[in-house]
């Protein structure tokens, strides 16, 4: 997996990957950032690619180490390592 910088994901993703991780829903991360469910799920499907990992329930797991370990902050930036 190569080694993403905290650049690699613009503010916006930045933003729904801890929303993500924070256990929102499309729904409720849309509603949050005044986005509708759809265009967050496009941005979610973009941090999948970002991140090497192809499902969503990847995701959170992902989140989840990084945020132990130090690397997750509230709000962005996300730095996947």
């Amino acid at each position: 997996m190569r080694r993403l910088k905290r650049a690699d994901l613009t503010v916006t993703q930045n933003h729904v990957a801890y929303l993500v991780y924070e256990g929102l829903t499309n729904e409720q991360i849309g509603l949050k950032l005044h986005l509708r469910p759809h265009t967050v799920k496009e941005y979610v499907q973009k941090i999948l690619i970002k991140i090497d990992i192809h499902r969503r329930d990847k995701l959170l797991p992902k989140l989840t180490t990084l945020a132990s370990v130090g690397r997750m902050e509230n709000p962005s930036p996300i730095v996947f390592h």
